[in-house]
């Protein structure tokens, strides 16, 4: 890719706005209100944005511009507004951490060329590469005095880098940092670019990525663009040759990938360049035999829009994925993309594959492209949609039973859901809502809910967990056994029902005692204590099979009636006699019996009691019946001496009958 305006400020370039040309000039510089210069950076593939920095863990930001990146997989960097760079992410770990003689100036170009090759050209002209080494160039920096001057420009692979170096008089030429003799050259270090009679390539103002073979081979050659908008390639085996001349329609912007000049033509365009005249033309270099590109075929693009009305062209990026007709990316001064693809054929014609944006760039907040896979977008980050929690289904997954489905849930609510039923990976017809009838078509399927979430042009799916083939449905509930008592029906007992057996042991069952038909309260468990409220009625044990919409019950045989609780009889207070008039020998006396209940739990006593008074063989008696536990009765008359007087309560049906002590009363 190519970011020539935005990474080689200082140097001359061209401006095209929509229906004019304007003359080669050095892009404007920021002022005080104008648009935002920093911004998040954004991953995205097919349309979709897959990653967002800042992400947890990493540089805050903001940045100012991006890393140019001839192998997106391998990662991305960007540079702040104070120079200083970031890794955002790395094939490899030890990409990620910044040499500290990076870090500690401001850097002019940086260039992710492999997983262990990032390259920096810092301010005080010198060239840093790390990221660890593994048979390519090992880690190191080469000063502005070992490159011929000062670097302002570099960009990087795992065997070559290329660099524009400035001259102490100003003049702008080639170098190559070579590492290990190849077929294509047997170089090795620091060596300026020259074309076979010893002329050094001079005025250049962009380059290219180090090209990599689709086949999975480094190749050891890049583009360039020089001020007159001519593009030359460079290849430290080979030197330097012209591509295309300047002639009346000069180069003014150019995007090169994955070339190899070795291979034959690909189906769609490898490179692109715009003119300054406003047209677009794919490219790529082939050749027949030996060791250097011969060809430079180009084909003027049919597929290009253009740039917009009244915009003004800021630089052209590509992915380079042939597969897909070479994804092209157009960005403007004013923040907006146009994305698009190159004829299916070198100078054909034809359909093209669409080429979607996510929808962070899509608004002209766009401030830098990489590799047509990552992007600087002004403002805060958005991160990509992500599910917080995947889509489950609950229900028997059996023909004429109802699934339902629980929707996924994202991180952000902004987005809009959709959901979908699938069965064995197909979608249901009509079959978007959150429950499944499950029906004799979809009897052996494995069904899965499948919620969509959808923010702008991304989306992203989330599916749940297959459920087991659907089963044939199920025979009608049926009761195998029916449901029994065990117990005695009486107040304070304890009865015990022992639930139905039903044919379809995935039923769920209920249980629920009745008196006289009647449900009783709280009454669901398999023992039932009985009580007063009980007394007299008969009793039932219920069992209730449910399964899906299908209901059956079952009833016990009846119990009953309850009959009351057996009477235990207890001892009452002792009866007490109290005189209240002494009888004489000629006159009846009076007195009062008194018999006290148990405690306050038991009732009154009731019943008869019996006074006996005796004296030698003399005996008289005094029978009466409580009342209120008390009677008050009549003493006859008795003859002078001692009496001894003795009352006996004679019992009632909940109490034993119960004598007072002995005492003596005298008579006058």
């Amino acid at each position: 890719m190519n970011h020539w305006r935005s990474k080689v400020g200082a140097l001359s370039a061209a401006a095209l706005v929509m229906g004019t040309a304007s003359a080669l000039a050095a892009p404007a510089q920021a002022e005080p209100g104008d648009a935002p210069t920093t911004g998040h950076v954004i991953g995205w593939a097919d349309g979709v944005q897959t990653s967002s920095y800042p992400a947890e863990g990493g540089p805050a930001g903001p940045w100012a511009e991006l890393g140019d990146n001839g192998m997106g997989p391998n990662g991305v960097g960007a540079i702040r507004e104070d120079g200083t760079v970031d890794m955002l992410a790395a094939a490899q770990p030890s990409a990620m951490s910044v040499p500290a003689s990076v870090s500690a100036q401001r850097t002019v170009s940086l260039s992710v060329g492999g997983s262990r090759s990032i390259w920096a050209a810092t301010a005080d002209g010198s060239i840093t590469k790390w990221g660890g080494s593994r048979g390519s160039i090992p880690d190191q920096t080469w000063t502005a005095e070992q490159l011929g001057g000062k670097a302002v420009a570099v960009t990087g692979g795992v065997y070559r880098v290329y660099a524009i170096v400035e001259a102490s008089d100003g003049a702008r030429s080639a170098v190559v940092i070579a590492f290990s003799p190849d077929p294509n050259g047997d170089l090795e270090g620091v060596v300026p670019v020259q074309n076979g009679s010893g002329t050094a390539v001079t005025d250049l103002v962009a380059l290219g990525p180090v090209n990599r073979a689709p086949a999975g081979g480094y190749s050891t050659n890049t583009i360039a663009l020089r001020a007159d908008g001519s593009l030359v390639v460079l290849a430290d085996g080979v030197g330097w040759s012209e591509l295309r001349a300047a002639g009346d329609d000069p180069v003014v912007a150019f995007s090169s990938q994955a070339a190899d000049g070795f291979d034959p033509l690909q189906t769609a365009a490898t490179g692109t360049f715009i003119t300054q005249s406003g047209k677009s033309y794919g490219f790529r270099l082939s050749a027949a035999t030996g060791s250097a590109p011969q060809t430079f075929q180009s084909w003027q693009d049919d597929n290009f829009p253009g740039v917009p009305e009244g915009e003004t062209l800021k630089e052209v990026n590509s992915t380079g994925d042939t597969a897909a007709g070479s994804p092209q990316f157009l960005l403007t001064e004013q923040g907006n993309v146009v994305a698009w693809s190159s004829e299916p054929q070198a100078g054909g014609s034809g359909p093209a594959p669409d080429v979607p944006l996510p929808a962070a760039m899509t608004g002209g907040d766009v401030l830098d492209i990489a590799d047509g896979a990552y992007a600087l977008v002004a403002g805060d980050a958005t991160p990509p949609l992500e599910a917080t929690s995947s889509p489950t289904v609950a229900g028997t997954a059996r023909v004429g039973e109802t699934l339902t489905g629980t929707p996924a849930a994202f991180n952000d609510a902004s987005a809009t859901v959709t959901n979908r039923w699938k069965a064995n990976g197909t979608a249901i017809d009509g079959e978007t809502g959150t429950t499944l009838a499950l029906t004799a078509a979809l009897q052996g399927q494995t069904i899965t809910f499948e919620s969509t979430a959808t923010r702008g042009s991304d989306t992203l799916t989330s599916e749940s967990t297959p459920t087991a083939p659907v089963a044939a449905a199920a025979a009608p509930l049926a009761v195998t056994s029916v449901p029994t008592i065990a117990g005695t029906a009486q107040v304070g007992q304890k009865l015990t029902g022992t639930p139905a057996v039903f044919n379809d042991g995935s039923a769920t069952v209920t249980n629920q005692w009745k008196a006289n038909g009647a449900v009783i309260s709280g009454a669901t468990g398999t023992t039932l204590t009985l009580t007063a409220a009980q007394q007299a009625k008969t009793i039932t044990f219920e069992s209730t099979a449910t399964r899906g919409g299908d209901t059956l019950t079952s009833a016990s045989a009846a119990r009953g009636p309850v009959t009351a609780a057996p009477i235990v009889k207890v001892y009452p207070k002792r009866p007490t006699l109290k005189i209240t008039k002494k009888p004489t020998s000629r006159k009846a006396g009076k007195a009062t019996v008194v018999v006290a209940r148990a405690s306050a739990a038991t009732p009154v006593p009731t019943g008869t009691v019996r006074v006996t008074l005796t004296k030698g063989k003399t005996k008289r008696v005094v029978t009466a019946t409580l009342s209120g536990g008390q009677r008050a009765i009549k003493l006859p008359k008795l003859a002078k001496g001692k009496w001894r007087i003795q009352v006996s309560y004679l019992g009632d049906g909940r109490y034993h009958p119960y004598a007072s002590a002995v005492t003596v009363l005298k008579v006058k």
